[in-house]
Formats: C-alpha cells, sequence, structure tokens
C-alpha cells in the first residue's frame, strides 16, 4: 500500500492571508508572491492596522478590494 500524502488527508476550505498593513505597499512592491497571496486569498486579515491613520486604511482596503474583490476584507 503507499503512503498517504497530506493532499490525500487535507482538503483546503479557505486561504486567509494575513497582511501587515502598515508594510504591505512596500511588500508588495519587492515581492511578486505577495500580489499572488493577496488574488488568491478568500479573506484578508490586516495586521497593525491600529498603527496606521484611518484615511490610510480605508485606501488600503480599498486597494485590496480592487485586487481581489471576492475577498473579505478584516482589520
Amino acid at each position: 500500500a503507499r503512503a498517504a500524502s497530506l493532499r490525500d488527508e487535507v482538503a483546503v476550505a479557505r486561504i486567509v492571508t494575513v497582511c501587515d498593513a502598515p508594510a504591505l505597499a512596500d511588500q508588495r512592491a519587492r515581492f511578486a508572491v505577495a500580489e499572488r497571496q493577496i488574488g488568491a486569498a478568500d479573506s484578508l486579515l490586516l495586521n497593525k492596522a491600529q498603527e496606521m491613520p484611518a484615511a490610510a486604511l480605508a485606501a488600503l482596503a480599498e486597494e485590496l478590494a480592487r485586487a481581489n474583490p471576492l475577498a473579505a476584507i478584516q482589520a
């Protein structure tokens, strides 16, 4: 019998991407994988959101909504 792999045992139900809100613009510019993770997410969780001014956080949430209109965005 063949050994079970993780793929045989686990099903992905939801992809949650945790974003460092204050550093996200820099991370998106520097790392292509950041954009792919945002695009693949079912939910985007904005970490350290309290460190940003409200207007900047709102602008970031709007930008993320354009990048992935299907993802739930939570701060």
